[in-house]
């Protein structure tokens, strides 16, 4: 049985590196739109739509544009999905890797990352991803090294002090 052409590779696809847990949440973020918020919208343009004229009907246009949001999340969250490659993540003792909680020195401060991939990076809590200039800097590297990466402000600089390995 021939594959359609959905179902084949297409290396053209851009492959997204996640944990086995970053695409349940994704799974379920995807569920969450389809049964919850997206029924909620056509529901509003179902009842936009009987307030009669569309072409001056703020409240049909404000719905449309909600819907067309919500069809673009799902899409995203879809590819994201399909094109997922799932890794866990390799501890090397006493090395900077993927998943690597990290204590470096910048200058005169002291921070504290978790190196994670991309969809997982959230500055807010200290997550940096793995192809930022500074995660890409400290993966390979040990405790004592130091790491230079190129910062807004120019060539920075990262001594490591600790690397802690945590289960994911």
């Amino acid at each position: 049985m021939a594959k359609s052409k959905a179902q084949q590779f297409d290396p053209r696809a851009e492959r997204y590196k996640m944990t086995e847990s970053g695409r349940t949440r994704l799974k379920e973020a995807l569920f969450t739109l389809e049964t919850e918020e997206l029924p909620k919208v056509l529901e509003a343009l179902g009842e936009a739509r009987s307030y009669g004229d569309l072409s001056e009907n703020s409240e049909y246009k404000a719905a449309r544009e909600e819907q067309a949001q919500l069809e673009t999340r799902r899409r995203d969250l879809e590819d994201l999905i399909s094109n997922a490659v799932i890794v866990e993540y390799q501890h090397k003792e006493g090395e900077c890797t993927l998943g690597s909680t990290v204590t470096v020195e910048i200058g005169k401060a002291t921070a504290v990352y978790t190196i994670v991939n991309s969809l997982d990076a959230n500055p807010f809590e200290c997550k940096i991803s793995d192809v930022s200039p500074l995660g890409r800097a400290l993966i390979g590297k040990v405790v004592g090294e130091s790491a230079e990466y190129e910062a807004p402000g120019g060539k920075t600089v990262a001594k490591i002090k600790k690397i802690e390995h945590k289960q994911n």
